[in-house]
C-alpha cells in the first residue's frame, strides 16, 4: 500500500505515538503460525519480493540477491537455512525451499515484464 501511495506523489507519515494491539489468532487456512507449509513460505516470499520489484528492475535483483544469500528466519536464504539446520530447526528445508521458489517465481515475472499476481496466503473466515 505505501508503494502506491509515493507513486500517487503522496507522503506516508507514521505517528510514533500511536499504538496498535495485535491478538494472534488461529488462522482459517493451510498458513499456520509457527510451522507454515512450503506452499505459504513460498507466497510470502512471492508478495514481498514482487512489491519490492514494484519499484525497478535494480530493487528487484537486489531484494533476489539478499533472499537468496540471506533471507530471514521466516524465508530463510542459504545462509540463514545453514544457521537454522546447525540449530536443528526442524522446519529449516521447507522454509528455505518455499523462499527459494517463491522468491525466484517473482524475480522471473520481474525480468519478463509480468505484473505481479500476487499469492493469497491468508484469507479471512467467512
Amino acid at each position: 500500500m505505501g508503494i502506491k501511495v509515493a507513486q500517487a506523489g503522496y507522503t506516508l507519515r507514521y505517528d510514533p505515538a500511536l499504538t496498535v494491539d495485535h491478538y494472534p489468532e488461529e488462522r482459517q487456512d493451510s498458513d499456520k503460525r509457527g510451522a507454515p507449509p512450503r506452499q505459504a513460505v513460498a507466497g510470502h516470499a512471492y508478495n514481498l519480493t514482487a512489491s519490492i520489484g514494484l519499484l525497478g528492475t535494480t530493487r528487484l535483483i537486489v531484494r533476489w540477491l539478499y533472499a537468496t544469500v540471506a533471507g530471514d528466519r521466516a524465508m530463510p536464504g542459504i545462509a540463514r537455512a545453514a544457521l537454522l539446520a546447525w540449530e536443528r530447526d526442524p522446519g529449516w528445508l521447507d522454509r528455505l525451499l518455499g523462499a527459494l521458489s517463491g522468491n525466484t517465481a517473482a524475480l522471473l515475472d520481474g525480468l519478463r515484464g509480468r505484473r505481479p499476481t500476487f499469492t493469497e496466503v491468508a484469507s479471512p473466515p467467512r
